[in-house]
């Protein structure tokens, strides 16, 4: 076969200029029917509403047009708005499904009003080219109108105290302001108790105390024996964390103001312990009945901690039959008090059975016999 001739060349490429041409024009004058996905949009809310709606998928849609008016209008970045302006606080049902719809000449949206006891009132925009047809999903939504109340609620702070609890103890806690205004629907507010401050991390250097700040300077305090008490305010950011998109708080922090007092030790020599609920029928023998004791607390307290108030004991019901035994003394509980050391750390039990009183009077007999020699 003879190659191409040049023209022939020429006169094939502008065939199928042509034909593609064509086709083009058959193609995007054709009419075609496609779905189309919108996102609602709710408009018609006061300041003081609030709307949930289920679900909270795109609205699907049918429309149809030529090809070419399809792609010149895209019905995809079409408004859909839901105009909720007639509806009261509560939940709301509808259909949008099969819904007839109004053509507006002056309309550039898709605009859906609902009027209580009436079916939604669906108005799209006047297009020759393009034909919407019905809303396929979803089948049934719900509207949950909630009016925005106002509440009052206590602020805690979260302060990790243990770092510092080797040399300080904290004795009063203050947060300015002690409480916040939240604004928000009652359904979410009624969940709400209180609001926490971020954790709280005091980084602790031999005697001095540091509180790391994340808006400002680090603030820290030195704890010295000779101080009875030292007082330190910091900046605490609020944790907000627990609230849903629809609350609001007034302020996303608070001021905290620490009394700490320095820890100090005092030992308690020689208290006699006491050994209850002792077992019937059974003689308890001990190896020891003193204790030697360390509390550490605020100097305040410890030095008016007196020696009776004390009373240490061991509680020896959990054992009821003969045997040796190991056991824990227990001292009562004095608010912002610990124990640092305690000697010794446990005693020595020894439960025997007790002999009956005709064993005992035998016994007794038998040693006041005099003695016979062979």
């Amino acid at each position: 076969m003879s190659g191409l001739q040049p023209d022939n060349r020429g006169m094939l490429i502008a065939s199928i200029f042509i034909a593609i041409v064509l086709w083009l024009h058959i193609a995007t004058e054709r009419i075609a029917e496609t779905e189309i996905r919108l996102q609602p949009r709710i408009v018609g809310l006061t300041d003081d509403e609030i709307v949930s709606i289920s679900p909270s998928s795109k609205w699907r849609l049918r429309v149809e047009g030529t090809g070419k008016s399809l792609l010149r209008h895209s019905p995809d970045e079409l408004p859909l708005i839901v105009d909720v302006s007639a509806l009261p606080a509560g939940e709301h049902r509808f259909s949008p499904v099969s819904t007839h719809f109004v053509e507006s000449p002056t309309q550039d949206h898709i605009r859906v009003t609902l009027v209580p006891g009436l079916g939604p009132q669906i108005a799209i925009p006047r297009n020759k080219s393009i034909r919407f047809g019905p809303v396929l999903e979803p089948t049934n939504i719900t509207l949950d109108i909630e009016t925005l109340v106002r509440s009052m609620v206590p602020v805690v702070p979260f302060i990790e105290a243990d770092r510092f609890s080797e040399i300080a103890i904290m004795t009063s806690v203050t947060v300015i302001p002690d409480s916040l205004e939240l604004i928000g629907p009652l359904s979410s507010l009624g969940t709400v108790r209180s609001i926490k401050t971020a954790l709280i991390h005091p980084e602790v250097r031999e005697l001095q105390v540091t509180f790391p700040s994340e808006s400002g300077p680090d603030e820290s305090v030195s704890i010295s024996p000779e101080k009875r008490s030292v007082t330190i305010e910091i900046d605490a950011p609020l944790d907000l964390s627990r609230l849903d998109h629809h609350t609001r708080c007034n302020r996303d922090g608070v001021r905290v103001q620490l009394t700490l007092s320095p820890i100090i030790e005092r030992t308690f020599v020689s208290l006699p312990v006491r050994f209850v609920n002792k077992p019937a029928g059974l003689d308890v023998g001990i190896d020891s009945n003193e204790l030697t004791v360390t509390l550490a607390g605020p100097a305040d307290v410890i030095e008016s901690v007196d020696e009776e108030e004390l009373e240490p004991f061991v509680d020896l019901r959990p054992f009821r039959s003969g045997g040796v035994y190991s056991a824990t003394a227990e001292i009562p509980l004095i608010e912002r008090v610990s124990i640092r050391a305690a000697q010794p750390r446990t005693f020595k039990i020894t439960l025997t059975p007790r002999a009956s009183d005709e064993e005992r009077n035998t016994a007794s007999q038998s040693s006041l016999r005099p003695k016979t020699v062979p």
